[in-house]
């Protein structure tokens, strides 16, 4: 299962910085994964495959498909930055994580 859209790593770490630029540091969660220290990232440079090796081999280009989801259920999650948007939304922290400290 995954969301719906599609995307590349680069443009994934983009979404990610932007939406965590407009957040508190003291968001319950972002907190915790920094550490409490600022974000210090301004921007993300893309890199291509070859600069970034890995043990496994990677097919070029790749895509995780919800087609069978939706064709036996009727049902697919939503787009994938209308997902990463509700990560970083006050409301969601308190709904997962509980309440604020």
């Amino acid at each position: 299962m995954t969301a719906q859209g599609a995307t590349n790593w680069y443009e994934f770490a983009c979404a990610i910085l932007e939406e965590a630029t407009n957040i508190s540091s003291d968001f319950p969660w972002f907190a915790v994964a920094t550490r409490g220290r600022p974000l210090i990232a301004r921007r993300v440079i893309p890199i291509t495959t070859t600069e970034f090796p890995t043990p496994a081999s990677r097919p070029a280009f790749s895509l995780l498909s919800n087609s069978r989801l939706i064709r036996t259920f009727g049902f697919g999650l939503p787009d994938w930055r209308t997902q990463l948007r509700l990560v970083f939304k006050p409301e969601y922290s308190t709904q997962v994580h509980g309440p604020r400290l």
